[in-house]
């Protein structure tokens, strides 16, 4: 929902906010203006959740795009019930490529560097005797206790 609001207050920056939905010819850039101005901290709004910082976290405007990626392909699914509720709106123009352009690019899962999660807990759960030097570390890996030698210098 935040991101909804926020998008809300970049359209009122834009001469011509039903751009957004209407100018085929402009998504791409508007897509890259906003992800542009959402990452600027002043121009999302503080909701006391924790300490303002100097820097917005990629994640974050990610996430920010998918939402809206997301409201705009409900919007696509539910034209009549959209176009009945919010009326006549420039969300009528919307079309399947808006939110394909909005939405950044998923990751590519790479097979060959996948860890599972048992692998991962294993890893963990010996990170102490990496880091420990001439002393016996004690782990726990799947409620059973072992004890290693230090492998740190």
């Amino acid at each position: 929902m935040h991101a909804l609001l926020r998008l809300d207050h970049w359209l009122q920056t834009l001469p011509d906010p039903s751009a957004l939905a209407t100018d085929l010819s402009q998504i791409a850039r508007l897509a890259a203006a906003f992800r542009l101005w959402d990452s600027v901290p002043e121009n999302r709004r503080h909701d006391g959740r924790g300490p303002r910082t100097d820097r917005v976290a990629p994640i974050k405007i990610n996430n920010g795009l998918f939402a809206i990626a997301e409201f705009m392909t409900f919007l696509l699914d539910n034209r009549e019930e959209a176009q009945r509720v919010l009326g006549s709106a420039p969300w009528d123009h919307l079309d399947p490529a808006h939110p394909a352009t909005w939405a950044p690019p998923h990751p590519v899962l790479n097979e060959g560097n996948y860890i599972d999660d048992h692998a991962l807990a294993h890893i963990t759960a010996y990170l102490p005797v990496l880091g420990a030097a001439d002393e016996t570390v004690r782990v726990t890996i799947s409620g059973q206790q072992y004890e290693l030698a230090g492998q740190g210098s």
